[in-house]
């Protein structure tokens, strides 16, 4: 997603096996920061031990980055939020309960791979698009319901339910961004002789 000059990450990069730590930093670094610590560290050429090395220390901060969002998710909610329900663990529900369908409607992607080695990829912007799209539309009718109730017929709760869902697809965005960043500052800096 791109944000002005800045380009930011959707979910998280998956990491390839079998590629170069040059084409996986590339591809992780959005903010254009690791390319100065790559250059003094890659002297050598790479050993597939080390690459390896690499991915799974990569691999290790993209794991966790789903419990993080749950928090992060919570915590944007309750800001927004707060004086509707007041108790963080309600957000803390509400959350997970995105982040599952997030995850259950992910499977829709599992064609990818086989939609690509069939040359037929084309067809994989739009499935991408269409799925992003029912998720973002899923979460604005959520906010609505559960932060002002099913029956409101007012204007007002679906703008500031739209807004809320722009405002965790910006912040959701940039902490993926960060965080894989920093995964990946750290797995140069431990994996790399």
């Amino acid at each position: 997603m791109f944000i002005g000059p800045v380009n930011v990450s959707l979910a998280p990069a998956a990491v390839t096996e079998g590629t170069s730590i040059t084409a996986t930093v590339d591809r992780i670094d959005r903010f254009h920061l690791l390319r100065g610590l790559l250059g003094p560290r890659m002297k050598s050429p790479e050993s597939e031990a080390v690459r390896d090395k690499f991915h799974r220390q990569v691999e290790k901060f993209a794991e966790p980055l789903s419990f993080a969002n749950v928090l992060l998710l919570a915590v944007v909610l309750y800001a927004l939020f707060g004086r509707r329900r007041t108790h963080f663990a309600e957000h803390g529900v509400f959350s997970m309960h995105f982040m599952s369908f997030v995850l259950f409607t992910a499977l829709l992607f599992a064609p990818v791979p086989a939609l690509m080695r069939a040359g037929v990829s084309a067809a994989v912007l739009p499935l991408i698009a269409a799925v992003v799209v029912w998720q973002f539309i899923y979460l604005v009718l959520a906010i609505r319901r559960f932060y002002f109730g099913p029956r409101v017929k007012s204007v007002l709760p679906n703008l500031k339910a739209g807004f809320g869902a722009v405002a965790i697809y910006f912040l959701n965005s940039v902490f993926i961004t960060c965080v894989q960043t920093l995964g990946t500052a750290l797995a140069l800096w431990t994996t790399i002789p």
